[in-house]
């Protein structure tokens, strides 16, 4: 859970900067600032504008490539575009830097994929682990590289050439699974009772980046709160499978054993455990199941 730990760091040290959305006005006299080498407005407006690359970058998240080094190539369009930003022309800031942004990512992309001859082979395991992928999604199982490897049949270390090669973003069943906890109940539950202990409980939820990201965008994590529309927009997927990967973190939460102290809070201790006991019995037979097929 390195990856996801860096992430969230990040993200805090974000926070940390207290740097607000800027005015039409606060921007125009920073872009004046700029242009009269003021380097102190310079490293205002790029500080004002990380949380919008990262938005931008989350849009890649699920291409196979570290979250961390899309938004590292993020920053490095961002910063190179105030220098190549004029505010006399009239334009906002944030409308020009978008396409260095993304410039800089998808330049990254296409460098990281032209290390990468895809056989057929290849191209076969690509397509594999894609519809692996999706039948995992379905269930409670983590997913992690050493289960996607047992299920091809290839190492840990093929897996991480099959997620570099994958530069699409793969298409997931949108259809809501028919879980018992409704995402809405669950979250006010995490929210009102486990508080600063939300990292400490992620990692051993064994959350992804994905689940993370949502569930902390939600509760105004990042500074701001999310909706799930808004968590849609940003991770390019439709409204039901933001709100169907909430649910499932969720469940994935109440499962954990890290949740079973906390039982006090809820209005019957006794039957809470006891749920858990035969809700962690269900995954764990369905879990046999799927490896014996």
């Amino acid at each position: 859970m390195e990856e996801v730990t860096t992430f969230n760091q990040y993200m805090i040290d974000i926070r940390n900067l207290n740097s607000k959305i800027l005015t039409k006005e606060e921007e125009q006299e920073l872009g004046y600032a700029i242009l009269n080498g003021d380097n102190n407005a310079r490293k205002r407006l790029i500080e004002a504008n990380l949380r919008y690359v990262v938005k931008l970058a989350s849009k890649y998240a699920n291409m196979g490539y570290p979250i961390e080094e899309i938004i590292q190539e993020g920053n490095k369009g961002l910063v190179y575009a105030t220098y190549k930003y004029d505010v006399r022309l009239g334009n906002t800031f944030l409308s020009y830097a978008t396409w260095w942004i993304k410039k800089a990512i998808n330049d990254y992309i296409e460098t990281k994929n032209s290390v990468l001859t895809l056989s057929l082979g290849m191209k076969d395991l690509v397509r594999q682990y894609k519809k692996v992928l999706k039948e995992l999604e379905k269930s409670n199982i983590v997913i992690t590289d050493k289960i996607m490897a047992k299920y091809l049949k290839v190492s840990i270390e093929d897996i991480e050439v099959i997620k570099r090669c994958i530069n699409i973003p793969v298409e997931l069943d949108d259809e809501e699974n028919n879980v018992e906890l409704k995402y809405e109940e669950e979250y006010d539950y995490i929210r009102a009772y486990l508080g600063k202990d939300l990292d400490r409980l992620f990692i051993n939820a064994k959350l992804s980046d994905r689940e993370v990201f949502i569930l902390k965008a939600r509760n105004g994590y990042y500074g701001d709160i999310y909706t799930y529309q808004e968590i849609a927009n940003v991770l390019n997927v439709k409204l039901q499978r933001v709100q169907q990967i909430a649910t499932n973190a969720l469940k994935k939460i109440r499962l954990c054993r890290e949740t079973d102290k906390l039982s006090e809070y809820l209005d019957n201790p006794k039957e809470a455990l006891e749920n858990l006991k035969i809700e962690r019995e269900k995954i764990a037979l369905k879990k046999v199941r799927k490896m014996v097929r």
